[in-house]
């Protein structure tokens, strides 16, 4: 069975993540799915709720290795 593991995807869009940021409260977001929520929504982590601004959102380099590996092993999700 062909599955993407939950911790590959984001937190908004459930999907596999291609430019993982990670906030100050540790978690893993695809940035142009954080920065739209601060856009729109306001500027806090929308699982913490903590206030949360984009200039604090760190590139997650460790997860983007993963991800690429896990997509090297895995050209299906591609398409995911």
């Amino acid at each position: 069975k062909r599955e993407v593991p939950d911790y590959l995807c984001g937190k908004i869009s459930f999907e596999i993540l291609q430019e993982p940021v990670i906030t100050p409260s540790g978690i893993t977001y695809e940035r142009k799915d954080i920065e739209e929520h601060l856009q729109r929504v306001g500027h806090f982590d929308p699982v913490t709720r903590v206030r949360l601004t984009q200039d604090q959102l760190i590139p997650n380099l460790a997860m983007k290795e993963v991800v690429d590996s896990f997509l090297q092993d895995n050209e299906w999700a591609l398409d995911y």
